[in-house]
């Protein structure tokens, strides 16, 4: 997909500040998709979760995304662990020895404020907004 040319996939994690979590995402599709076609995007657990301790947002190639359930893959790995970084971490690496790289990406947030984004492409814009709407993180671009 071309990015910058309006067909990427904007994925978002919130939690307010009762501490409850939410996700979305909509996508761009994928160029000449064979008719019928259902992205990750929709399927909860796929390209999205949220839970009482937990919301994630994926990205990257929908049947890969949706094979290893890679959002609701995430919120095990946080209940197991209590940390949002492995929590994103080690579902997007399991995905990664599976597929490959230039496969996905996935945002996630803890009920608790904490939040963390990995990819395995080149780029993936997320940048992480505290409560008084200040950046608390970003990144773009994967280290060369």
């Amino acid at each position: 997909m071309a990015r910058g040319l309006g067909y990427d996939t904007v994925g978002a994690v919130a939690v307010d500040a009762d501490g409850v979590t939410a996700a979305a995402v909509s996508t761009g599709g994928v160029t000449l998709k064979l008719p019928g076609r259902v992205g990750d995007s929709p399927i909860v657990g796929a390209g999205l979760y949220a839970d009482a301790r937990t919301a994630f947002s994926a990205t990257g190639v929908g049947e890969y995304i949706i094979s290893v359930g890679l959002s609701l893959r995430a919120a095990i790995a946080y209940e197991a662990r209590g940390d949002i970084v492995a929590a994103v971490e080690e579902p997007l690496s399991f995905l990664t020895r599976l597929f490959g790289p230039g496969t996905a990406g996935l945002i996630g947030v803890s009920a608790r404020g904490e939040a963390w984004a990995s990819f395995n492409t080149k780029a993936m814009p997320w940048a992480a907004l505290d409560s008084a709407g200040k950046r608390a993180l970003m990144q773009d671009l994967k280290e060369a």
